[in-house]
Order: structure tokens, then C-alpha cells, then sequence
């Protein structure tokens, strides 16, 4: 059987299809729409720009995934990332079985199961992307926290300034601080 996947970025969304061994085929990666609305759609041309017949499509994405029922539960970074239960949505649209889960969560079980954890049974594994991203392991099982934040990085208090004598907090930032530094300094 043969599955349509995607990792949905705050800059691309990666897609293609991938067999039960985990061969890839049909990879592309379009520019992730902004608006809400917009990037629904987008989400089902992608799966329907592969055909028909899939097993399923599975979503990797950024955000607090709660594991029973898809929700992104509390990602402030866009509203296109919350404003939909996306595995609701796009069953409702496309038919198809659809499976969500935390990108970094995605990124430590394929460590875990393929990579540099193969053969561990508790690691911690860190993202850098568009946003920063971790996941936890412990004892062979994703360790996902109360609130489905365990591992997150992104949150680590970086530093802090007071502003009109208030503490403001500043956190990890990844690429896209990266690039916006540059584009001040250029």
C-alpha cells in the first residue's frame, strides 16, 4: 500500500508518496500559503495533485498535537496551524484516513526507528527550521507532557528586556530569524 506524506513547514510543504518499506516517490515541496482559507485548499490540491488510491495521508506539522483527536491544541505562531482540526477537515474533503503528528515528534520516532537513535531507548532530539522543535523519548516511547509540549525547545528563555517596566521574554529562534537578521544586515 501506498501513502500520500507531508511535512508542512511554516516556509514549504514537502510531499510525496511513500510505500510500506518507506521508499519515496513523487517528491515535491510548494510554498506554504498564509492565509487560512488559502492553505486548506492547498492542503487538498497537494493530495490530489498525487491521484487516487492511497492508504492514507500522513501529516507532519508544526504544533501541540493531541494524539486521540488531531487538534493542534496551542500553536500561536499562525492561525492557519489552528484554525482547522486538519484531520477532520481533510477526511471530510478528500475521503481519505488522515493521521497528524507533531513534527518533531516525527523527525525523533524516525531517529528512533532509522538513524543516530536506532537501538536507544531514551533520547532527546532537537529541530531547527523555520521555528525550533524537539521530542522526547523515554523508555522506547514518545514522551509527549501533559500539555503535549515535552521537548519543545522553542520555548527555552533565551533572554529578556524590560520594556516600560515590564519583563518581556525572548526565546530560541531558528531560520527565520536568521534570514530576517541578514535581510537587516544586507
Amino acid at each position: 500500500m501506498k501513502y500520500i506524506v507531508m511535512d508542512i513547514g511554516g516556509t514549504f510543504i514537502k510531499h510525496a508518496v511513500m510505500d510500506e518499506n518507506y521508499v519515496e516517490t513523487e517528491a515535491a515541496a510548494w510554498p506554504t500559503e498564509k492565509d487560512p482559507e488559502k492553505f486548506l485548499a492547498q492542503l487538498v490540491e497537494v493530495i490530489k495533485s498525487h491521484g487516487e488510491g492511497y492508504g492514507g495521508v500522513a501529516i507532519s506539522m508544526a504544533g501541540f498535537i493531541n494524539p486521540v483527536t488531531s487538534e493542534n491544541t496551542d500553536f500561536g505562531c499562525s492561525e492557519r496551524f489552528t484554525k482547522y482540526n486538519l484531520r477532520q477537515k481533510l477526511n471530510e474533503l478528500t475521503g481519505y484516513r488522515i493521521s497528524v503528528e507533531n513534527d518533531s515528534n516525527c523527525a525523533a520516532l524516525a531517529e528512533l526507528e532509522f538513524g543516530a537513535c536506532k537501538g536507544c531507548k531514551t533520547v532527546a532530539v532537537m529541530t531547527v527550521g523555520t521555528g525550533i522543535g524537539g521530542a522526547v523519548i523515554v523508555d522506547g516511547k514518545l514522551f509527549r507532557g501533559k500539555s503535549f509540549k515535552a521537548g519543545e525547545y522553542g520555548f527555552a528563555l533565551t533572554s529578556y528586556t524590560l520594556e516600560d517596566g515590564k519583563i518581556v521574554p525572548h526565546y530560541a529562534k531558528a531560520t527565520s530569524a536568521l534570514v530576517q537578521r541578514c535581510s537587516d544586515a544586507l
